[in-house]
């Protein structure tokens, strides 16, 4: 699986580099601080991921195994969390283009959980 992952990855970096194309690869496992210390961004770092998963979350995130059972309301908010890996890669690498959203921005300001699961007091 690596393997694959690699590859894909290096034909996507290859693209970027070699014709210019506009991009981002988010990846799993990585934290809003990573991301943002690496970029133009990096002043906005403190201010930023205390609102994202920490490092210890993003990596259960990344290293949940593939299932087919029911996920529990904790790994489902886990994961739905890590997807805002998109979000702040975007915004350190294309910020003209993708503002930062922020999980406690969501437009239903609930946890996604919630909602899924039934114990929202807002309905969709």
């Amino acid at each position: 699986m690596q393997q694959i992952r690699a590859l894909r990855a290096q034909a996507f970096w290859e693209r970027i580099t070699n014709h210019h194309d506009p991009g981002a690869f988010p990846e799993m496992g990585n934290t809003c601080a990573q991301v943002l210390s690496q970029s133009e961004r990096r002043d906005e770092t403190a201010r930023l991921s205390a609102q994202c998963q920490s490092p210890t979350e993003a990596a259960l995130a990344a290293n949940m195994p593939t299932t087919i059972r029911r996920l529990s309301a904790a790994d489902f908010e886990r994961l739905f969390r890590h997807g805002q890996v998109a979000d702040y890669t975007l915004y350190a690498y294309h910020a003209e283009q993708f503002k930062f959203i922020g999980y406690g921005n969501s437009p239903r300001g609930n946890r996604i959980s919630d909602l899924v699961f039934g114990n929202s007091r807002v309905r969709a």
